[in-house]
């Protein structure tokens, strides 16, 4: 064959005789561009594009040439944005797009020499990589993907909802086995939701969209179906499990609660939080009573406990006070996380605000979680009893350990301390009824009735309540202008009344039985304070002792004691 080179001084075939009869597909001849590249050409294809032309050029050089002028890009913009613009251009181009991914050796090829040209030209990828990042950069390239996702979005479910045997199959023949392309998958997934959640119109709609009734119905009945398949739940509590799914997500919640806005969130969701109700209050010092190691206002994620009590060598306990109105869904979110989340380092209790009106039920719970508290030795004349000027000691005392459960009305407190501690109260007040008073033959501001008398657990010593006592009546006598003092003895709770009788109390009768409650466990509550639990959340007894399975139970008689502290 002959080599034509771009030599010639018109044209390439300028020179050439018998033009004509040399020109046919059958002939072939070699040609050579400037760059250094030959293509074997049919003279009649050399004559048809290239006769007229000074020089040869291979393709790569022609479109350089052709394309750089400004007229021939002006020009080719706007025919090709005509046709561009057209239905049957897309079609054929999607269908020439679609023909070689049909075929499946034809797949084989393109997946293969992509992997090759990578491997061999990894400039290319990287050039690929760049002018990516660089359309992500314009706002027309963004808004343009998302009308396509959104179209693919509707023509997806369209095609769903026609024909789901085809997206099962589908479902099923998408897998990412290799660990480079799912680490990319990965990536990619996480990088554009975060973009795409950085946009506030956004995220606001999504909000919506997840906060409607028909989107959370529909997830909750499709993670129960889930849940219902055993392969499935087996599967999700095996990654559950699973070393490699905990150290992840520990290292997810690090990340995230480095976050400034995290931060910001929890700083913001503490300042909501309710304020601590003095039953929190009452519960601390009766943990500290019992020496027992606390913390307070406990955060673990983005739940806030009351308590986190620490105990050596097993779970810590997380403690809940609440409310008998308390809004019980967000107590269940809680146990929820720690018993799907944490369940190996926690353990969740709820102490509910009736049981505090019961101080053997309260301690009764506390026992069964905790280690009985000891009893503290301590010499009688090292205790100061001193008038009170301020109640909430006494207060959060009897809250903790006195069956009423409050101080109720009072005249004077007589405070017993140990040091800065409160060791034990003693509470006068005017008698509620004219039946004893009537009786004695006393006026109104003549008699006191000794209503409370308490001392801490750990505090208990032989004849402490009968000296207790003793000095109560000073007080009264001192403090006051009361002749005579009064109290009861509710051999309900097994109260005889033996230290009204060491102390030198007269005893004077018995009282006519009355009633109180008792729940399921058979602790008990009294009917005042039962009484107090309901008015304050807007119900009738009956009704609050109904809903909470109280029974009412008779008493026994009540001993009464009369003390005279002037004549």
């Amino acid at each position: 064959m002959a080599i034509i080179r771009d030599v010639l001084p018109d044209t390439i075939l300028a020179q050439v005789d018998n033009l004509d009869a040399l020109v046919s597909d059958k002939v072939k001849v070699s040609v050579a561009c400037a760059c250094g590249a030959v293509k074997e050409v049919s003279t009649r294809a050399l004559k048809r594009k290239w006769a007229n032309q000074p020089v040869y050029l291979c393709k790569s050089c022609h479109i350089k040439t052709y394309a750089s002028k400004p007229d021939r890009i002006t020009k080719f913009q706007k025919s090709f944005a005509k046709i561009a613009k057209t239905e049957s251009h897309r079609k054929k181009c999607s269908e020439a797009g679609k023909k070689p991914w049909r075929n499946p050796e034809s797949r084989a090829r393109i997946i293969e020499a992509t992997r090759q040209d990578n491997k061999i030209n990894p400039l290319k990828k990287r050039a690929r990589k760049i002018a990516l990042e660089a359309l992500k950069a314009k706002p027309w390239f963004l808004q343009h993907m998302d009308n396509m996702r959104q179209s693919a979005q509707k023509a997806c479910v369209i095609s769903r909802q026609n024909n789901p045997e085809l997206w099962r199959a589908l479902a099923n023949n998408f897998r990412l086995d290799e660990d480079e392309i799912k680490e990319k998958h990965r990536i990619s997934t996480i990088e554009e939701s975060r973009r795409r959640w950085a946009d506030p119109e956004f995220r606001r709609r999504m909000m919506e969209l997840f906060n409607s009734p028909e989107i959370t119905a529909k997830l909750s009945a499709r993670a129960k179906q889930m849940w219902a398949n055993t392969d499935y739940r087996t599967k999700m509590l095996a990654l559950y499990a699973s070393p490699e799914y905990k150290a992840r997500k520990s290292a997810i919640s690090k990340e995230v609660n480095q976050r400034t806005s995290v931060k910001i969130a929890k700083a913001e969701a503490l300042l909501r939080q309710n304020p601590i109700s003095k039953l929190e209050d009452i519960l601390a010092s009766i943990l500290s009573d019992r020496n027992v190691k606390y913390d307070r206002q406990f955060m673990l994620a983005w739940h806030l406990f009351d308590f986190r009590i620490k105990v050596d060598g097993a779970s810590d306990i997380l403690l809940e006070v609440n409310g008998d109105w308390f809004q019980i869904q967000r107590d269940i979110a809680k146990r929820t996380f720690v018993e799907r989340y944490h369940s190996d380092k926690f353990i969740l209790h709820t102490i509910w605000e009736r049981e505090f009106a019961s101080p053997e039920r309260l301690n009764h719970i506390l026992d069964e979680m905790l280690s009985p508290s000891a009893l503290e030795d301590f010499n009688f004349d090292d205790i100061i009893a001193q008038p009170a000027t301020d109640s909430t000691d006494t207060k959060i005392l009897l809250g903790k350990y006195h069956y009423m459960g409050g101080i109720g009305r009072y005249r004077i407190i007589v405070e017993y301390r140990l040091g800065d501690e409160l060791v034990a109260s003693v509470v006068f007040a005017h008698p509620t009824r004219d039946e004893t008073r009537c009786r004695l033959g006393v006026d109104k501001g003549e008699i006191l009735e000794l209503t409370r008398m308490c001392i801490a657990p750990r505090r208990q010593k032989k004849n402490f309540a009968s000296w207790i006592l003793a000095r109560a009546v000073k007080m009264a006598r001192t403090s006051t202008r009361a002749r005579c003092l009064v109290s009861f003895a509710d051999q309900t709770f097994d109260h005889s009344g033996t230290a009204y009788k060491a102390a030198g109390w007269e005893y004077d009768g018995e009282t006519t039985p009355s009633y109180y409650y008792r729940d399921p466990d058979g602790f008990v509550m009294h009917k005042k304070t039962l009484y107090n639990k309901a008015r304050g959340v807007h119900m009738v007894e009956t009704e609050y002792a109904d809903k909470y399975k109280y029974v009412r139970v008779k008493t026994k008689n009540k001993h009464r004691f009369v003390k005279w502290i002037r004549s």
